[in-house]
């Protein structure tokens, strides 16, 4: 999809250019294990026309329904503001100062190294190295410390939300140790044991107890020095998943914790040219005719549900002016 551009001279029309977006080169690799592995729901918010946000969006991956274009700054605060209200957590990237007030209003938002400075400002978390992938490097980092603060605070506190133990023999020192630190050691210091054997616990045995305890954490947080990022394996290019267009098919996604993922764009049935076997509301092939994941490249209108600027799909008064929402009551209701 090309916006023509003609070149005049005194006049007259001499030449007509054609200027098309292209995405990152790792920007389908990144959507794709967003969407398939992290199991993240991938919009797309853009201030371009429909017919060039569908284009971009079926090169990378992201639903032709997930599409929100022709949008402005203020739109984009409407849209997230809209997925909070209904207890979705966002994430917003984004690189340029229209960018920046949803950067500011998303829960976490990030911004591309090579962008603006006001929306290096209004983020959370600033991509350096410009890299799309490195977006996947910060979740799954973010989600390898919090899973080390929660595992302290579990050997701190004794706090465990692991049922028991069907065979105990292979499980008996992780669950003793899940059972805190703290929470057995302050009832002994506490002098539970005393009426037993009619001895104080000596200072200096509780001062080594608590240094043991202070050392056991900050030992299990420098552990994190060893923190591997997740790397991407054999990656297939091919022209299956798009009925023509050249685009990435599948990939090999490995996590930091070891756990390998083969993620493919269609699943099994659909590159076997056969009906898709997936479940309606899990579907993520693409695109895919049986639960309505197609290409909308030709559409004229975005999806109504998705505009932000509709305030009648939020049981309000339609702002639009003029209205491109379908099917909108309010703008029926103004024209009769």
């Amino acid at each position: 999809m090309q916006t023509a551009v003609v070149i005049s001279i005194n006049g007259k029309s001499e030449a007509v250019v054609g200027l098309i977006d292209h995405a990152k080169e790792e920007a389908a690799l990144t959507v794709n294990v967003l969407q398939h592995v992290l199991g993240i729901n991938v919009f797309m918010l853009t201030g371009d026309n429909v017919r060039t946000a569908n284009a971009v969006a079926r090169d990378v991956g992201i639903k032709a329904t997930n599409v929100v274009a022709d949008v402005l700054p203020s739109e984009k605060i409407l849209f997230i503001k809209r997925l909070r209200q209904e207890g979705e957590r966002v994430a917003m990237v984004g690189d340029g100062v229209n960018d920046s007030p949803a950067l500011a209003e998303a829960d976490v938002g990030i911004a591309i190294g090579s962008g603006t400075q006001i929306a290096h400002e209004a983020a959370g978390i600033v991509l350096v190295n410009s890299k799309l992938t490195d977006l996947l490097v910060a979740i799954d980092l973010s989600r390898t410390i919090y899973g080390r603060i929660r595992l302290n605070f579990y050997w701190a506190l004794g706090k465990s939300d692991q049922s028991p133990p069907t065979k105990p023999t292979n499980h008996v020192l992780p669950n003793l140790l899940m059972l805190g630190y703290n929470s057995l050691a302050i009832p002994v210091a506490a002098g539970i044991f005393y009426p037993l054997t009619h001895t104080a616990l000596p200072p200096y045995v509780a001062a080594f107890a608590m240094a043991l305890s202070s050392i056991s954490v900050l030992v299990s947080s420098l552990s994190l020095n060893s923190y591997k990022p997740p790397t991407f394996g054999e990656k297939k290019y091919g022209r299956d998943a798009r009925k023509g267009q050249f685009g990435l098919d599948s990939l090999v996604y490995k996590a930091s914790s070891g756990r390998q993922f083969n993620v493919s764009i269609q699943c099994d049935a659909m590159q076997n040219n056969k009906p898709c076997c997936c479940q309606p509301e899990t579907c993520e092939c693409f695109p895919c005719e049986e639960h309505g994941n197609v290409d909308t490249e030709k559409s004229s209108q975005i999806d109504s549900s998705n505009f932000p600027g509709c305030q009648d799909q939020w049981g309000k008064t339609c702002k639009c002016d003029p209205c491109r929402c379908v099917g909108c009551s309010s703008c029926n209701s103004k024209s009769s």
